[in-house]
């Protein structure tokens, strides 16, 4: 990427992108397939598995976060755990929406409408976790 672009080597979210992504490789592991039929305990996995994905991103980007923005989030790992396992719906929908949309506008009106609702469940996650006392340090 830098081949094309060098600049972006400055670009802060860049910069972000890359150490989160080490971060999951380093330590994020592969994680494992439910080990049992059993939905409680496929359940206590996913958990195990987003909290250990979202905490190998943040343990590489949380210096260069603290760095320019002089905070660190306390709940960023709750939050991701909460929301994580929406990002490849809203993915795959925005990807069928914008598809279905182009070759008739209101064929991509229901994923859009789908996405819309994961989309509105995401910000307000992110905001009823922001609100908890200490979700956050200033310095």
């Amino acid at each position: 990427m830098l081949v094309l672009n060098p600049s972006w080597i400055g670009d802060l979210s860049f910069q972000l992108s890359v150490l989160a992504t080490l971060g999951i490789i380093l330590f994020g592991g592969k994680g494992n397939a439910p080990s049992s039929v059993i939905p409680a305990k496929a359940g206590i996995q996913f958990i195990r598995d987003s909290l250990r994905i979202t905490l190998a991103a943040q343990l590489f980007t949380t210096p260069l976060i603290f760095f320019h923005f002089h905070r660190l989030s306390l709940i960023a790992p709750l939050t991701n755990v909460l929301i994580g396992w929406t990002m490849p719906f809203l993915m795959g929908l925005g990807w069928i929406a914008a598809v279905a949309g182009y070759i008739w506008q209101p064929l991509g009106l229901l994923p859009a409408w789908a996405a819309w609702i994961l989309l509105a469940y995401v910000i307000r996650a992110v905001e009823v976790t922001a609100g908890f006392p200490l979700a956050g340090i200033a310095w």
